[in-house]
């Protein structure tokens, strides 16, 4: 085994930075990596306000996330054949099913693109900072005549 690598106060001002960057953004991704629950949700809540916007007294005020949500465990696909039967003929739901289909199945692709998003919003960032810090030394170093270095 060789000798462990030292870093400079630079480099370690450099590495604490980028984990603590890391946090937030790690945290922002992971809100916004999309779920089929989300799709469901708003699948439900365009079908509960394409039925408002035509009939607005079919539901009352008491519709909030809380009844979408307990719609959802006790089987939202049950409710939405229902609520299609009722309205069959009246109302168009064709373009939230589509909307629903192409996000359900786009859902894996969408997950890939929203971590990949979130490592190029640490990533670039972090490259910039360490490109200018080394560009920095190296301009200092010419001025200087030194061999300081960024690496050591």
């Amino acid at each position: 085994m060789g000798t462990p690598v030292r870093l400079s106060g630079w480099n370690r001002l450099f590495l604490v930075l980028a984990v603590l960057w890391f946090v937030p953004v790690a945290w922002l991704t992971a809100i916004a990596v999309p779920t089929a629950e989300e799709y469901q949700r708003d699948r439900l809540f365009s079908t509960v306000n394409l039925i408002k916007g035509q009939h607005p007294n079919y539901f009352d005020e008491s519709w909030t996330y809380k009844v979408v949500d307990s719609i959802i465990q006790q089987g939202a696909d049950q409710w939405l054949v229902e609520v299609h039967g009722k309205f069959q003929g009246k109302i168009d739901f064709n373009s939230i099913e589509r909307e629903y289909r192409d996000n359900t199945r786009d859902l894996a692709r969408n997950q890939y693109k929203t971590i990949l998003y979130g490592l190029g919003l640490w990533g670039v960032p972090v490259g910039i900072v360490y490109l200018l810090g080394v560009s920095a030394v190296w301009v200092i170093s010419g001025f200087r005549g030194s061999k300081d270095s960024f690496h050591g």
